[in-house]
């Protein structure tokens, strides 16, 4: 949750600056239970400022699920609804197939407008699920496979791919090139990264502190 206040702090200095930026803040459904993530949702509200709280609701919080297996008892989170805990702040929040491409960018676009219309922040609910462990290493003990091949079957890439090719949008052929492309451009990436040299150490303190003051 510790990109919800930094979230806060730049919407903050878009308004003073009279910007037309809005800042987003991306915390998982764990995150919605840091102090500080409500202490956010807070000010944002009282200030109306131009900032979007996603969560990524994939159900596990690092290692632990929302519910328990087998029951509706609440493990870590007694609101059933993390819309229902925006509304509490006043922010107005909405929950959202996050698999769903198109879904996501609707539901952001009027977030991003309403807060560039100057009413303040809104919240988005996005149902999702973590294909991969929460860190390297991770062996994923405390999920059933089962569950993870359920959920892969919904990857929000491939079902936008489908989706563009049932609408005519884009045919398969040329969506693979786009995917080849992706990856020799990742490949790249990795080569240059792997072959540069090791930054000096002066380096560490780069844009660490400004000496702007305002």
């Amino acid at each position: 949750g510790g990109g919800a206040p930094h979230a806060v702090g730049a919407a903050l200095a878009s308004k003073l600056k009279g910007l037309d930026r809005v800042a987003v803040a991306f915390i998982g459904d764990g995150a919605m239970n840091q102090g500080v993530v409500l202490e956010s949702l807070n000010l944002a509200t009282v200030w109306k400022l131009p900032v979007v709280f996603v969560v990524e609701d994939n159900m596990y919080a690092m290692s632990t699920r929302s519910l328990s297996p087998g029951r509706l008892q609440p493990r870590y989170s007694a609101a059933k609804s993390y819309v229902d805990r925006a509304l509490g702040f006043g922010v107005p929040a909405v929950e959202v197939d996050g698999m769903d491409v198109l879904a996501v960018y609707e539901a952001s676009r009027e977030a991003i407008n309403r807060a560039r219309r100057g009413e303040g922040p809104s919240l988005l609910h996005c149902k999702t699920y973590r294909f991969f462990g929460h860190f390297e290493g991770d062996q994923l003990v405390y999920r059933d496979k089962e569950e993870e091949e359920m959920w892969k079957k919904r990857d929000p890439i491939t079902l936008f791919k489908d989706k563009l090719i049932s609408m005519k949008i884009a045919t398969s052929e040329e969506l693979d090139k786009i995917d080849l492309e992706a990856k020799q451009e990742i490949s790249e990436a990795l080569k240059f990264a792997e072959q540069s040299p090791y930054p000096e150490l002066e380096e560490a303190l780069t844009d660490v502190f400004t000496d702007n003051s305002y």
